[in-house]
Formats: structure tokens, sequence, C-alpha cells
């Protein structure tokens, strides 16, 4: 997913929380009410960067199971939320010292639900919009994309990528991954991929005649363009592609894949 993508969710969870934060001190006392307290500013700016960096890392494993997104937005709200409790009971604490740390303890508690609930639904409307193509610009009321040039030679794909319809030569496909009945087709640019009205199966036979192959129930993988495998906290296998992302070997292919890697001329063994 590109980068600016990811950073304009970031701002309009930003503005989002920002705005909610404030108008609910304005209905608390409006003729003390500050749009610009230092506190609310600098939490939402420490949460907002928390926020990006969750759905940096959901959208690095985008063909992970579901188990998998939840595990990891679940740790990291926790951690994220707590860390931005804290760092507004500092704030609170440094404007009234004499309030003291034991009577900013519920206070606190309070702000880690807010921000725990903040990080949880931001994270399922970013699954959401992305599972359905909204991100990426796709209309899937439109006439499916033709997936093989004109000339019917299997050497490129025609993709959907912000409203247009783009030919991506097959040479140029780092990996593959399935987005329902749709597959999304990455490249080594970020911004060069993009989706085809395609199931993944489909997609496999079409490829494997240009080095592409199945790593995943979810994904399939340029074998030249895999630089190195890898372990991934948890302990399951992937594929380091040259891009740097991530691609989860399922267990059903890890054999497979592990022995088209010792049949590459640059692997050694």
């Amino acid at each position: 997913m590109p980068r600016r993508t990811i950073l304009a969710f970031a701002a309009a969870f930003f503005l989002l929380i920002f705005g909610v934060s404030a108008l609910r001190s304005w209905l608390r006392d409006p003729l003390a009410f500050d749009a610009f307290q230092l506190n609310r500013l600098a939490s939402s700016l420490l949460g907002t960067a928390f926020f990006a960096s969750m759905i940096g890392g959901l959208a690095q494993r985008a063909t992970a199971p579901l188990a998998a997104h939840a595990k990891l937005i679940l740790s990291r709200a926790m951690l994220a939320a707590v860390a931005v409790a804290v760092a507004r009971t500092a704030i609170d604490l440094n404007a009234d010292p004499a309030r003291g740390l034991v009577a900013s303890l519920p206070q606190s508690g309070r702000w880690l639900m807010v921000w725990l609930g903040y990080y949880l639904a931001g994270c399922a409307v970013f699954l959401a919009l992305r599972s359905e193509r909204f991100l990426a610009g796709q209309d899937r009321r439109g006439a499916p994309t033709p997936a093989i040039a004109s000339d019917g030679a299997a050497d490129a794909l025609w993709v959907e990528r912000h409203r247009e319809r783009v030919r991506i030569p097959i040479e140029l496909i780092e990996w593959v991954e399935a987005e329902g009945d749709y597959i999304r087709v990455h490249t080594a640019d970020e911004d060069g991929g993009g989706t085809i009205r395609m199931t993944l199966t489909a997609a496999a036979k079409m490829l494997a005649g240009a080095g592409i192959v199945r790593t995943h129930r979810s994904a399939l993988c340029r074998r030249d363009a895999v630089v190195a495998l890898a372990r991934s906290r948890y302990g399951a296998l992937q594929t380091r592609m040259q891009s740097g992302a991530l691609i989860p070997v399922g267990r059903n292919h890890r054999h497979a894949v592990m022995a088209l890697m010792k049949s590459r001329s640059d692997v050694p063994g």
C-alpha cells in the first residue's frame, strides 16, 4: 500500500480524535474552552503516531489471516493506549502538580479505555476499507478489467489503479495477493501495482511460466525477487521480497518453496 495512503488515513484519524476531544471539552465547559490546549494537541499527535505505525504494520502483513491481524491490533493498541494515557497524565500533572498522582489514576484509566477504543475502531475501519478497495479507488460496479494484453499474449496484465487501467509487464510483477473476488498485483515500485477481477488460482496458472509461484493460499511470489527466507516472531516462515514486503509461506507450500529456492542458480547448495 502506498505510504501516502497510510499518512492520509493517519491524518484523518488525527482530525477525528482531536475534533471529538475538543467537542467533549466544549460541551463540558464552553466558557473555559481552548481549542488548541497543549495536553489535547500533544496526546492527539502522539496517539496518531502510534496509529500510523499500527496501520503500517497491517499493510505489510496484508496476506496474514484474520487471527494474526487481531493479535497484532490488540497488542499494539494496548501498548499505544497505555503510552498515550501515561503521557496525558504526565502533562496534566505538570499543569496541575497539586492534583497528585493518586487522584489522577481514575482519569488515566478513562483515557486508557478511550484511546483503546479509538485504536480498535480505527484499525477496524482501515481493514474494512482496505478489503473493499475504497482506499485504492476501486469501483466494483465497473466492468471487469481485462487481464491479458489485447493481442492475447500473456506478457502483461491490465490492472485498475486510481481509476485507470494500466498495463504491467509480467516481468515487473513481484508478488500477488488475493483480495476477495480480486487479486492485487505488486511491483517493486510501491505505486506500481493494481487490482484485477480474477481468482488467485487462475492467476497462478497464468503466471506459472514466468517464475511466479504460490507460497500461500492467498499469495504468489516471483522466485527471482525473493531475497531472503526468514521466520517471524511467532516462528512462521516468510519470504522477504526486493521491495521489503514480507510474504507468509503456508504449510502446504513450504517444501515446494524451499525446493524452488534451492534450484535457483544464485543460491548456494
